[in-house]
């Protein structure tokens, strides 16, 4: 009866062990952003670029961007994702296409697939633009990717 009882315990942690790393692999690095950007001739963008966030090993081939608020009242802002190849010298790759976050969806998450090659464990980040004519919009929210 104990051999039994001791079989069915190391199962049961087995297992726990074995969900609770599934999970810790599929959470992905989520992080706030602040962001000011311009897209109107003459003006230099102050702060396009929201931090780095790590990537998980998920095979997930999509991103997630929730705006919390969009200043002015600029009708659409576009994200583009970029990977960093290599760290140490800041180089990046471009992901194909963009994301177009309306003003209507503040407060929404929106999703993009990556249409390209995205793997885990490296780091990304994104450029707002805003529309065209547009100078000192801010946006602030979180992205994962």
């Amino acid at each position: 009866m104990k051999k039994k009882l001791l079989k069915v315990m190391i199962s049961v942690l087995l297992v726990a062990s074995v969900m609770t790393a599934m999970v810790s692999v599929a959470n992905a690095e989520t992080k706030e952003f602040n962001v000011t950007a311009d897209h109107y001739p003459g003006w230099n963008s102050v702060d396009p670029y929201t931090k780095r966030a790590q990537k998980s090993y998920d095979g997930d081939d999509k991103y997630y961007v929730r705006l919390y608020t969009m200043s002015d009242i600029c009708p659409y802002v576009i994200f583009y994702m970029y990977r960093y190849t290599n760290l140490a010298n800041k180089t990046t790759y471009q992901y194909p296409g963009y994301l177009l976050y309306y003003r209507t969806s503040v407060g929404d998450c929106v999703t993009k697939n990556y249409n390209a090659y995205a793997p885990g464990g490296s780091y990304y980040f994104m450029e707002m633009v805003p529309d065209y004519g547009y100078h000192d919009v801010n946006c602030t929210g979180r992205f994962t990717p």
